[in-house]
């Protein structure tokens, strides 16, 4: 990962599906689409920057293996692992701090982000999220674990634009790790946008 901005690539390439789309003016230049310089979330490849298309191949150990899936298929998370699964790293969130007692941590996303709609991705996207969705019984009836420390629910609260507190009545040191794994605690962020039309209030049976 390439945290010094000085190092960040001067020009970007994108995949060509989206490059078909900038060229119809159905998507604004790669540029455009990404956050503020100082806020960019560049990966150093392992071996070599790999090409679009082919096949993927995984192999799973067996019927219990559905890590394996959840893997390929979750979301982007607030915090990620390195490829060693050793090491905890910015993702979507640009850093994070826990506090001394470690009952809080506070995350802070990256300045400049949008959704693939182009809208702003921001501390908002995670409180529609915990107050709509997760809070909400009819679409979330049970608590998740990850977002529970001791059978005590945590709270979600919104501090600025681009910053988000999760509190716990106890000390949680491995929240960070709940961020950061393939479930991510159920996401921890939606749009707005893109929800009202399938449930809640915004669709009703």
């Amino acid at each position: 990962m390439i945290l010094d901005a000085k190092a960040f690539p001067k020009t970007f390439k994108e995949a060509p599906i989206l490059a078909a789309q900038v060229k119809d003016g159905k998507l604004p230049v790669v540029d455009k689409r990404l956050p503020e310089p100082s806020q960019l979330f560049v990966v150093k490849p392992l071996r070599e920057i790999g090409k679009y298309g082919g096949n993927w191949r995984r192999a799973f150990t067996g019927p219990a293996d559905h890590e394996n899936g959840n893997r390929i298929n979750s979301l982007d998370k607030i915090l990620t692992f390195d490829y060693t699964g050793t090491k905890i790293i910015p993702s979507l969130a640009r850093d994070w701090k826990v506090s001394d007692d470690g009952k809080t941590t506070t995350i802070y996303l990256r300045k400049g982000s949008k959704w693939s709609d182009g809208k702003p991705f921001t501390a908002d996207d995670f409180m529609f999220w915990y107050q709509e969705i997760y809070l909400n019984k009819n679409i979330n009836p049970t608590p998740f674990f990850e977002f529970q420390i001791n059978g005590k629910d945590g709270v979600m609260k919104k501090v600025d634009d681009y910053t988000v507190a999760f509190e716990f009545p106890e000390a949680y040191p491995f929240f960070v790790s709940q961020l950061a794994g393939s479930t991510a605690i159920g996401g921890g962020f939606a749009t707005r946008g893109g929800f009202q039309n399938f449930g809640g209030a915004y669709c009703p049976a």
